[in-house]
């Protein structure tokens, strides 16, 4: 009698006395019969040895791979979806029980294999009424929805937004998306269409999270998604302060590279909403507002970009009385840029120290006029046109405050 002859149950007791999964999948393999026959004894096998202290292997390789068919295997041969190592009592999302990160199903989800999360979501264990995606928590959804959005998998985020998944209670996910990078412009234009389509109430113009978003995008150089947030009519002009201390922070104020400028700017993006002399976009674009950053020389190339925004800046009216101007041209002089200074006191900049009494001003007046830059710096406190400037005594290179003109 060949082996091919022998009933099942003495296959399965050749199967148990092999005693290893190699041994008995290379018995499987001996040809199709005996792997017809084995092949779900070896999946009960595999399962039933790693019950006791984590899921089977099988599982985690089925999600990272988005083997459905080994997925149903494993289910028919009893794997526990609730696995107390891989489903959590409560979790960081949410108080409620729910998926650990080595679940299959945030696996799937951060892999992007969309039927194989299908299946998982509307499995029903036995006898029970509830499918697993029931089970889910609101959150627990949003977070499979945000690992699948980070991962740019148009497919499982449009099949949550099918399924009822409402991201927008944690709206938070999209600024933080664009600030890592990770979001790209076809995943953001279907996010930001989800929420006009459901979020009708709120013009996303004035919506928070989208200023947020495009705070990041200029921030990150991220071109891409500025075009993205600006064609979709985020509100370029916004107003973002931090701290009730701190100024008044725009768009343009975050801007570094050219093309960002261009694109707020081309969409109303208004150069003189400061309405100061100080505090603008002209100073900005100069770049060194930051006392807590060391001086350093000025690279040619970071010179002429610098060069080609404040251009840029003028080209679509910024006025240095209403833009910053007063800390442009002093932030020029700081970085010894003499060239600069000329175009921005051409363009009419000057400098207003209101520490300096009437005859100080008078003379720094005569000495901005005069393009005598190395008085203009000697009359100014050297941290003038910084951020958080706290008045005379503060000089940050400490030679004298206000060099003597006026209290």
């Amino acid at each position: 009698m060949s082996l091919c002859d022998l009933p099942y149950s003495l296959l399965q007791l050749i199967a148990v006395f092999l005693g290893t999964e190699d041994g008995i999948n290379a018995l499987a393999r001996t040809n199709r019969a005996f792997f017809k026959q084995l092949n779900p004894f070896l999946y009960r096998y595999h399962v039933e040895r790693h019950t006791s202290k984590r899921p089977p292997p099988a599982l985690t390789w089925a999600a990272e791979y988005g083997e459905c068919n080994t997925l149903v295997k494993l289910i028919d041969a009893g794997v526990g979806l609730y696995h107390p190592s891989i489903w959590m009592d409560k979790t960081p999302m949410s108080e409620r029980p729910g998926p650990g990160d080595r679940h299959p199903v945030r696996i799937a989800a951060e892999k992007g294999h969309v039927r194989f999360l299908q299946a998982l979501l509307d499995w029903t264990e036995e006898g029970g009424s509830e499918s697993f995606g029931d089970r889910l928590a609101r959150s627990n959804c949003i977070g499979l929805f945000i690992r699948a959005a980070y991962n740019n998998h148009l497919p499982i985020v449009q099949m949550l937004l099918e399924r009822g998944v409402d991201p927008w209670a944690t709206p938070v996910f999209l600024s933080m998306g664009v600030e890592l990078g990770c979001l790209s412009p076809e995943m953001l234009q279907l996010l930001l269409q989800d929420f006009q389509r459901h979020q009708s109430l709120q013009p996303i113009a004035k919506w928070f999270p989208a200023h947020m978003a495009l705070r990041e995008a200029v921030r990150k150089d991220n071109v891409h998604a500025t075009r993205v947030l600006v064609a979709r009519g985020v509100d370029v002009n916004f107003a973002y302060r931090e701290y009730s201390t701190t100024e008044v922070w725009r768009p343009l104020h975050f801007c570094h590279h050219l093309e960002t400028y261009r694109l707020l700017l081309e969409a109303g993006a208004d150069p003189n909403i400061d309405d100061s002399d100080s505090w603008g976009v002209l100073g900005c674009a100069v770049r060194n507002l930051d006392p807590t950053v060391p001086v350093r020389p000025i690279s040619v190339e970071r010179n002429r970009r610098r060069w080609e925004i404040i251009q840029l800046l003028f080209g679509y009216g910024a006025d240095p009385a209403r833009a910053g101007g007063g800390w442009a041209l002093h932030g020029a002089l700081r970085d010894s840029d003499y060239e600069l200074a000329n175009l921005l006191a051409d363009r009419g900049a000057s400098i207003q120290v209101t520490e300096l009494d009437d005859s100080g001003q008078a003379y720094l007046n005569w000495a901005v006029g005069q393009r005598a830059w190395h008085a203009v710096m000697m009359i100014t406190p050297y941290n003038w046109s910084m951020l958080r400037y706290a008045g005379p005594g503060r000089n940050l290179k400490g030679d004298g405050g206000l060099a003597g003109q006026g209290e």
